[in-house]
């Protein structure tokens, strides 16, 4: 089975569908609730957040539905690094804020925004304001 083949039948089929492309627009405006609020208070604008990490998945799905939802791109985003290591559960995000540590991607002044995207379709959010480099890194 082609799982890429797979995938596209599934999209074709999907945007023929209303209410499949109804459920994407709730839980995009879903997600905003979640974030917005976070974002504010954090103290940050959507701007203002350096990189996103999202659990990790397929390129169309983190750069179509994700970052674009955000007005971001997927350079911004931490799918470069997850796709070598793939989903690994509530982990993803916090992996890719040590991997973006250690390489020096996010230095003091970025801000790190986590979404997370659980079961039953639980959304979470949570920004990580980096202030100075960890001291494990020093």
């Amino acid at each position: 089975m082609s799982l890429a083949e797979r995938a596209d039948a599934f999209k074709r089929w999907a945007t023929t569908q209303p209410e499949v492309m109804d459920a994407w627009l709730k839980l995009y405006r879903r997600m905003l609730e979640v974030i917005n609020p976070t974002l504010e208070e954090a103290g940050i604008t959507i701007k203002d957040v350096t990189r996103v990490a999202f659990p990790n998945s397929g390129k169309d799905v983190v750069e179509q539905r994700w970052t674009a939802a955000l007005g971001m791109t997927l350079a911004q985003s931490t799918w470069e690094f997850g796709k070598t290591i793939g989903h690994i559960s509530a982990s993803d995000q916090i992996i890719a804020l040590d991997h973006l540590l250690t390489t020096g991607e996010l230095n003091p002044g970025d801000h790190y925004l986590m979404v997370g995207i659980g079961p039953g379709i639980t959304l979470s959010s949570a920004v990580i304001g980096i202030n100075q480099r960890p001291s494990w890194l020093l």
